[in-house]
């Protein structure tokens, strides 16, 4: 080791026994105990880490709100809209959406080139912590290391260390894998920018989509064969993961769990302090708030590791950005922004600037960008315009979307418009003596056909467009089960926050008419899953949809009793989110 970087590894091992607070497990444990603990456990290869992105930022990777404000600041860059739009979308954007959720929305408009703040990822230089846990894994002390990062320095720490190692990226990869493998394994749960490298475009693009609804059931079972097997040692994860790998901790029954926060010098987050509230109260949990470095290099020093500082690989060379891509962006700025800003909710702003958007392209050329303007402008109308719904102008707008959409050659949006089309055909109740049956069976293919070929959000507005037309039926009443289940297929295809909306209010109405045992129950349960996706989507526990779902719960739960089973599972789980009543 060199004497530079042995005596570095020394200073941290002395701070971390003397300057880490905040300790909690079970009232009371010694620091130092704790490093002899994790020792002892790795050289019995029976810790797993997981990591985070706040590990990567000493290698040069931006946290997720740096490349989120970057990526933006590219974008707005060739935007026609006025400055207050700009304004409004850099804020709501950088301060309250998740990286995933702002990828998707490049990645519908922008497709295979919405992936490119990815390529900002495959750069950076492995840290001290990457290099000293590719030692960790040559010697066979750690066998696994789970990620939610998409960046390339662990991968790049193993090479120069020569460590043969698997990395684990797609559904596919992680159903077959066979524990009985003996090479060391990364898990990454999000996707990886070396997939985008290679040209699997397409599979990042379908892992951004699956994380941006939640952890895949595959990626969910190797965590939870983990989580309950395995010491767990958890550092430079925020915790506000609350519909990706958190809920799989949460629910698991963990074998032990140390949680090491770096933020001790920042105002915690909301979703820390449930973590720390949670783990403090867990006989095996820890929850620290100390420099994961220093940690690891007590941890280091007591296994006697030796890393070279000499051994670190050159930084990646620079990374191309999305400015070489002007003329894609002045077409399509302005559609980004309004779809950021309907996503983030607002409705008005987000119409104003696709109106804008379509004032300003032409068919045939942009009738892809035209057609999905227009499917969310009739969304937007139909929903809630200024105060009002307004479904003459839904119609247009569905109208214009099929219109745009024929004119084109993609059989996937013409089915999109043709939805929406219907759907405002039944808000305004035209035409007279409108064949329902035959408009079942149209969309039922619909749905069929987007089911076979993933296409979830196609499927999702499906479900909801025949939940529609059956409740226009004479006999609606007696088919409200199939109303019931068509709008749950919805939100299992997609989070859909419009579908757990209506079985919200569904359930609600059906309480009101005790028309089932356990209505009030099935309203809550989908109040709950309402606010879920709201925070999703907005991570802002003050937006005034979180606080009039928030008002509906209460309401239900002062009828059902917070005593009941149902009422203390409802409060506990919105604990677990850091909200109160």
């Amino acid at each position: 080791m060199s004497s530079f970087f042995a005596g570095a590894l020394r200073q941290k091992g002395r701070a971390v026994l003397t300057k880490v607070d905040g300790m909690e497990h079970r009232g009371s444990i010694e620091v130092g105990n704790l490093v002899d603990e994790l020792a002892e456990t790795l050289r019995c290869s029976a810790l797993v880490l997981f990591a985070g992105a706040g590990i990567s930022l000493a290698g040069g990777i931006p946290a997720s709100s740096e490349l989120i404000h970057s990526t933006l600041g590219t974008i707005l860059s060739f935007s026609s809209l006025p400055q207050e739009y700009k304004r409004l979308t850099q804020e709501v954007c950088t301060q309250t959406m998740r990286l995933e959720i702002f990828l998707r929305e490049l990645v519908d408009i922008l497709g295979e080139k919405g992936l490119f703040p990815l390529r900002i990822l495959s750069g950076g230089t492995p840290s001290l912590v990457h290099l000293l846990i590719a030692e960790l894994m040559k010697r066979r002390l750690l066998r696994y290391v789970v990620t939610t990062n998409h960046d390339l320095l662990f991968e790049k720490a193993c090479a120069t260390r020569h460590v043969l190692v698997s990395v684990l990226v797609t559904n596919d990869e992680f159903k077959t894998w066979k524990w009985s493998e003996d090479n060391p394994a990364i898990f990454k749960l999000h996707g990886s920018a070396d997939y985008l490298n290679l040209g699997g475009a397409e599979c990042v693009q379908a892992e951004v989509r699956q994380v941006a609804r939640g952890l895949s059931k595959e990626k969910s079972e190797v965590l939870k064969y983990l989580i309950e097997r395995y010491s767990f040692l958890i550092v430079g994860y925020s915790g506000r993961d609350f519909f990706g790998a958190l809920p799989i901790v949460f629910q698991s029954n963990f074998n032990r769990i140390v949680w090491i926060n770096h933020e001790e010098k920042q105002v915690p987050a909301r979703s820390n302090l449930v973590v720390k509230r949670w783990l403090t109260a867990h006989p095996r949990g820890t929850y620290v708030n100390a420099d994961s470095m220093a940690l690891l290099a007590a941890i280091a020093e007591k296994l006697d590791i030796q890393v070279h500082s000499h051994s670190r690989c050159q930084d990646s060379k620079p990374v191309e950005t999305l400015k070489s891509e002007g003329p894609l962006l002045e077409q399509s700025a302005d559609v980004l922004i309004g779809m950021l800003l309907k996503r983030a909710g607002k409705p008005d702003e987000a119409y104003d600037c696709l109106a804008h958007a379509l004032a300003r392209l032409d068919l045939p050329a942009h009738s892809g960008l035209i057609t999905k303007c227009h499917i969310a402008c009739a969304e937007i109308a139909g929903t809630g315009l200024r105060g009002w719904r307004h479904e003459f102008l839904a119609k247009e707008h569905s109208e214009a979307a099929l219109k745009a959409a024929l004119s084109g050659s993609d059989h996937i949006l013409v089915m999109q418009a043709q939805l929406a089309v219907y759907d405002s055909y039944l808000s305004v109740a035209i035409p007279l003596g409108f064949d329902y049956i035959g408009l079942l069976i149209f969309v039922q293919h619909i749905v069929d056909y987007a089911m076979v070929c993933g296409e979830s959000i196609l499927a999702s507005t499906g479900c909801k467009l025949l939940a529609q037309v059956i409740l226009n039926c004479e006999n609606a009443r007696e088919m409200l089960p199939i109303v019931i289940g068509l709008y749950e297929d919805a939100v299992m295809f997609e989070e859909d926050e419009y579908a757990q909306d209506v079985l919200a209010s569904t359930y609600y109405w059906l309480a009101l008419m005790n028309y089932t045992i356990g209505a009030k129950e099935k309203e809550i349960k989908y109040n709950l899953k309402r606010l879920r996706s709201l925070l999703l989507i907005r991570q802002m526990p003050e937006h005034e949809h979180v606080a009039s779902c928030l008002r509906m719960i209460k309401r239900t739960l002062d009828e059902l009793g917070r005593e009941s089973l149902v009422g203390r599972k409802a409060v506990e789980y919105l604990e677990e989110l850091g909200l109160k009543l």
